[in-house]
């Protein structure tokens, strides 16, 4: 059954893709203002009351989950291509040597998507995972896990002459265990970035690179959002009179019984 909000259906993606089973065992999240998310579960008459991960990357919690997550992601991607015999390679493209912090940042992007098309018109298509970071300096570069036929020297080339830096590495990834490093050792230099330009993605993909395993839905319950005019403590006591067990989660995922005071 799809979760259930006053504003429609609650996507099954909320929150980072997690389940809403698994929102409330992510622990750390102390983000202000988030939404109570109820469970119900006719079966066992139990009702289940959290509030989910943000989803930030400037969360302490779940920056680091969101690095898990796509870590993960990265890592599968790379092993189901290479089990269909796609060689995955590890390219690094760097700004324009003599643009600064913010040129880096305005040119970029742009820069970017006229070297992709450019790739496509000269290998077809191809599948990548994407990670920017921003060096001390703040300067952009891009590391990339992808799939093109296209050799160091071509990439040297259409790099420098669509805006971006004439450094260019490019090697083949050996493993989906190097390619899950890569990911990783990149998106947590990300985590130490606390001005990010909201406008850009730390990490992207191209639309056929692989996705994790669809989740198993939890069977059986039903959930919604708390509205914002419906006291906690009065649905609590509502549920419990019409004879449900009622745990509320805490942030580290430990069921409180209704008797005692809720989380904040």
């Amino acid at each position: 059954m799809s979760p259930q909000s006053e504003h429609g259906p609650l996507s099954d993606s909320a929150a980072g893709g997690l389940t809403n089973i698994e929102q409330f065992t992510v622990t750390g999240c102390l983000t202000p203002r988030r939404p109570w998310i109820v469970g119900l579960h006719p079966a066992t008459r139990t009702a289940l009351l959290f509030k989910p991960r943000c989803g930030m990357w400037s969360c302490p919690s779940c920056g680091e989950n969101n690095k898990r997550r796509w870590t993960a992601r990265i890592g599968h991607g790379a092993e189901s291509l290479q089990n269909h015999n796609k060689s995955v390679k590890f390219l690094t493209l760097t700004s324009h040597p003599k643009l600064g912090a913010v040129a880096s940042l305005a040119v970029f992007p742009q820069a970017f998507d006229q070297l992709h098309k450019r790739a496509v018109r000269a290998g077809g298509y191809f599948d990548y995972a994407k990670i920017l970071e921003r060096h001390k300096d703040g300067r952009v570069h891009a590391h990339m896990l992808e799939t093109s036929s296209l050799d160091e020297r071509w990439w040297k080339d259409n790099a420098a002459e669509c805006g971006l830096g004439f450094e260019v590495d490019l090697s083949i990834i050996q493993s989906a265990a190097g390619a899950a490093y890569y990911g990783s050792k990149y998106l947590g230099k990300n985590l130490e970035d606390h001005a990010w330009p909201k406008s850009m993605r730390r990490v992207n993909t191209s639309r056929g690179w692989p996705k994790l395993p669809e989740y198993v839905k939890e069977l059986g319950w039903a959930w919604f959002l708390l509205g914002k005019r419906d006291g906690l403590m009065d649905t609590i006591s509502g549920m419990e009179e019409i004879g449900l067990t009622v745990l509320v989660l805490d942030y580290e995922g430990v069921g409180v019984l209704l008797s005692q005071t809720p989380p904040e």
